[in-house]
């Protein structure tokens, strides 16, 4: 009888620790934003992430952006592809891309808004195909997927 508790007891120590595991080893997706506005006013912005077969997202945030650089907490999630999207909220842009979580992800996202003369300052040239016109400014969303922590960050 003490032999089959001791392997009872085993069998559950090892299922637990197996339950931990994997649950720890869940891949971590990480959000930077850089909002670089012209105007010191904030930009409402919506990402969701949701699988891939399904349009119901998992997980759906919406921030109001300041100017500058914003870190969002990681967020864990199973391993797989799923879709990220980011939006403006008043419809202006949407980025849809396809993410696979195999090992932690850095999802960068930009935010440009300015005059001409700002936007070839920094970019060097101004790609009209990218930017929209909005108010009368220049705007741009990008998105960028790391699979490592950039290094000036």
């Amino acid at each position: 009888m003490r032999n089959c508790q001791f392997y009872f007891a085993l069998a559950i120590c090892v299922l637990l620790s197996a339950m931990t595991g994997c649950r720890s080893s869940r891949p971590t997706a990480y959000v930077v934003i850089h909002n670089e506005n012209g105007d010191p006013k904030a930009v409402n912005v919506s990402i969701a992430m949701s699988e891939s077969k399904e349009r119901k997202p998992l997980h759906q945030t919406e921030l109001s952006l300041e100017p500058g650089l914003q870190f969002l907490p990681g967020k864990k999630y199973k391993k797989g592809t799923y879709q990220l999207t980011v939006g403006t909220k008043d419809g202006s842009f949407s980025i849809t891309q396809p993410i696979s979580m195999d090992t932690d992800r850095w999802i960068i996202i930009n935010y440009a808004h300015g005059d001409s003369a700002n936007i070839v300052k920094n970019y060097g040239f101004l790609d009209t195909d990218k930017f929209k016109v909005i108010n009368g400014k220049y705007a741009n969303l990008d998105l960028y997927v790391e699979n490592r922590r950039p290094p000036n960050l």
